[in-house]
């Protein structure tokens, strides 16, 4: 095998050392956040195995798990917050590598833990979800 490596341009070299040296910050944010929503939202949304792994995990996005998942996404966008850009309503494919995926990607609401959703953020997120749930 023929590997080449190629030098960044240094503006590109910089700006991947800035994002390299914050990762570990974004991560505590992000499990800061997911904390938070398996703290606050009801449990019988959450996966208890998930909750076990958060301290494991780089909480890129924290899933939940209902039903009736467009009311919830629809519900959520009327107070403000939008989750529907959603890249996981198709099921893993093939299916026989995991026969739980249509019922999965069908229940399934991904929520952010990004930098840009603060603990307030967070707080409220998982209010909304819980009064929606009781209105169930």
């Amino acid at each position: 095998q023929d590997i080449r490596f190629q030098q960044l341009p240094h503006w590109q070299a910089k700006l991947a050392l800035g994002y390299f040296n914050q990762l570990n910050h974004e991560i505590d944010h992000r499990r800061q956040i997911a904390k938070i929503y398996s703290q606050k939202i009801n449990h019988d949304l959450i996966s208890t195995k998930l909750i076990s792994q958060i301290n494991h995990a780089t909480n890129l996005r924290f899933p939940i798990f209902t039903n009736h998942r467009q009311d919830l996404i629809n519900y959520l966008k009327h107070h403000g917050v939008y989750i529907s850009d959603t890249w996981y309503d198709t099921p893993i494919s093939p299916v026989d590598l995991c026969p739980h995926s249509e019922k999965i990607s069908r229940t399934i609401v991904n929520l952010p833990t990004h930098r840009h959703v603060s603990v307030a953020a967070a707080k409220l997120i998982s209010h909304d979800i819980n009064q929606w749930h009781q209105s169930l």
